[in-house]
């Protein structure tokens, strides 16, 4: 499942966060905010304005920001499961999420 991240050359958690996920096998596709300016207004979307990167964007639309690799796995996990288990449309929820609420999509049960 890839998962885009959405990063800067100057980034250490960016640099730090790929080469976790790379050892682990977690395919992403990186962005460069600074050199792709639709990528650098999503990441102020999800951000409240601000450019904060490492943003990442998974299949089902939710976004983290500066997430551990532990979080993105378990992420991952959690979506290849909905997708196993017949959930067929992504719809919104509010989800705890590590110190605070985020709006995110979980999979909808097939009807």
């Amino acid at each position: 499942m890839p998962v885009t991240m959405y990063t800067t050359t100057w980034c250490g958690f960016c640099k730090n966060l790929k080469r976790q996920l790379g050892k682990v096998g977690v395919e992403i596709t990186e962005v460069d905010i600074e050199r792709d300016p639709e990528a650098a207004k999503f990441v102020e979307t999800v951000n409240g304005g601000n450019q904060t990167v490492p943003t990442l964007l998974f299949p089902d639309g939710s976004t983290m920001v500066n997430p551990s690799a532990a979080q993105v796995q378990t992420k991952l996990a959690q979506l290849a499961s909905a997708w196993l288990h017949g959930y067929s449309e992504w719809g919104p929820c509010d989800c705890w999420a590590g110190g605070g609420v985020e709006v995110r999509y979980e999979r909808q049960k097939a009807t």
